[in-house]
């Protein structure tokens, strides 16, 4: 028994909370009920007589017991009762039917978000679980669940059927069973503007689309960079092997509608994409390995050409260092000829003034001998003479010792005379003696000025020479520098 508290909310608590013996015993309540009031059964048509309606279970009862009480305390007319029962049990049925709809849409919403995104990798021993939280988590899918077709067309036909024998118990009146059964498949699964479960198909088709795409990418980029690696040899036979693995994976991986979808469009593209790609490299393998060859030989000739331009570098250096030595010694050479030209100047320089002293010398002794010689000589003459004319005056009278004296200032004079013309022829030579001299020392600055500018002009024209030679020396250098920059150049092309 209830108490009197638990009597004032019974209406609260819930029907199918309530146990069987009790429902029981309600349900025969109303069966007694309503067998004693015809114009309260519920359902049927008033119209016919053999069509009185099956008797009424408790939550229609209630409602309809509800509605009556209502009615009657209202202000407005009181309703024919037939008429307000079909209308009662109709609203009754409408919603019953739009909470069918309801919970077909939360059960199917439920089950679709509950689907796996991905079937599990058993070649790869990988959770379909975890291949989908790795995909979340680098933001390529949502991660909403994904169904195939058949098994959202077949939970949702498990879904409409138990809706369906719910709707069973809930409506007595077998019309409105009838229609209310057709308006729920009708909204669920039959309706020709799109029914609840063609909007469920097109959401789960998005999400496959998307999942498909996202995992079809994954594994495709992974075998492309296999493809397009640098060192890659692939051949059309391994490459469409490779191809197939990866829709096979995929397809052993993806769920949902846009399975084929994908593997027909994108994955196709993209085989199709690597299939050219493989090809252009083939015949750029072709060039390549051409080209290769081709520079095999240049690094052989470059080789070869840098061995030249060693060898030429060391002959350079060697000519370089000969050129060098070479005029150094033509330096050394100049000068050691320059100083033997200014010692053999100088020598004979010397020499020529030794010989102008010498003769100058001669010259004054052979002077001084002549004036000494003459002088004795007319010493002892006029000895002679002083000697002749004593004898002659001793024996001579006076016009003979006058003729003498005469004769001795004749000599005198003439012996003055004679003196005075020699000094006079010994000045004279003095003269010539001292201009020959001079004219000499003059022949001999003009012969040393001559020496100089002879001097002067053998050290231009060797330094002219050598400055030739330098130049010849460094074009020959730059000829061999240019050739080594050749070969550089030839070799790095």
């Amino acid at each position: 028994p209830f108490s009197p508290d638990e009597l004032s909310t019974l209406d609260d608590v819930p029907w199918e909370e309530f146990d069987d013996e009790f429902k029981a015993e309600v349900e025969q309540t109303i069966i007694t009920c309503l067998g004693r009031t015809q114009p309260f059964r519920l359902g049927g048509d008033p119209s016919s007589e053999d069509d009185l309606g099956p008797v009424a279970h408790g939550p229609l009862f209630s409602s309809w017991c509800h509605r009556v009480v209502d009615l009657v305390n209202s202000n407005d007319i009181i309703p024919d009762i037939p008429d307000m029962q079909q209308t009662l049990m109709k609203n009754l049925a409408e919603e019953k039917v739009s909470e069918a709809v309801d919970a077909y849409v939360n059960q199917m919403e439920d089950y679709l978000d509950g689907c796996p995104v991905y079937n599990d990798d058993v070649a790869g021993k990988r959770d379909g679980m975890v291949i989908a939280a790795d995909m979340v988590s680098e933001g390529l899918i949502k991660g909403e669940g994904v169904a195939e077709d058949k098994e959202l067309e077949r939970h949702s036909l498990g879904v409409l059927v138990e809706l369906c024998k719910e709707l069973k118990h809930l409506i007595t009146s077998d019309k409105l069973l009838d229609e209310s059964l057709d308006k729920l498949k009708k909204k669920c699964i039959k309706d020709e503007h799109g029914s609840i479960l063609d909007q469920l198909k097109e959401t789960n088709s998005k999400r496959s689309r998307e999942s498909c795409e996202a995992i079809a990418r994954r594994l495709y980029m992974s075998f492309r960079a296999i493809v397009r690696d640098d060192a890659t040899k692939m051949s059309d036979k391994q490459f469409e092997a490779g191809a197939k693995t990866v829709e096979d994976k995929f397809r052993t991986i993806a769920r949902g509608p846009a399975v084929q979808e994908t593997a027909d469009i994108f994955l196709k593209e993209q085989k199709d994409a690597d299939k050219i790609f493989l090809q252009r490299v083939s015949s750029i393998n072709a060039l390549y390995q051409d080209t290769l060859q081709k520079k095999e030989e240049l690094d052989k000739d470059v080789e070869q050409k840098n061995l030249m331009v060693s060898t030429l570098k060391r002959d350079l250096e060697e000519q370089k260092k000969m050129e060098e030595e070479h005029i150094s010694e033509l330096r050394d050479d100049m000068a050691a000829k320059l100083k033997k030209a200014e010692d053999d100047r100088a020598a004979e320089l010397k020499k020529k003034q030794d010989e102008m002293e010498a003769a100058k010398k001669d010259a004054e002794k052979r002077l001084a001998d002549e004036v000494a010689a003459r002088e004795e000589r007319l010493r002892k003459e006029e000895e002679a003479h002083e000697q002749e004319i004593q004898k002659l005056m001793k024996t001579a009278d006076a016009n003979m010792k006058k003729e003498i004296m005469a004769a001795e200032e004749k000599r005198r004079a003439d012996q003055a005379k004679f003196r005075t013309e020699m000094e006079t022829k010994l000045n004279e030579a003095e003269s010539r003696m001292q201009e020959e001299v001079k004219a000499r020392e003059a022949r001999l600055k003009e012969e040393e000025d001559r020496h100089t500018k002879e001097l002067q002009r053998v050290r231009t024209e060797l330094n002219e020479k050598m400055e030739v030679q330098k130049k010849k020396y460094l074009q020959e250098i730059d000829e061999l520098e240019k050739q080594c920059f050749n070969f550089k150049a030839c070799s790095i092309m």
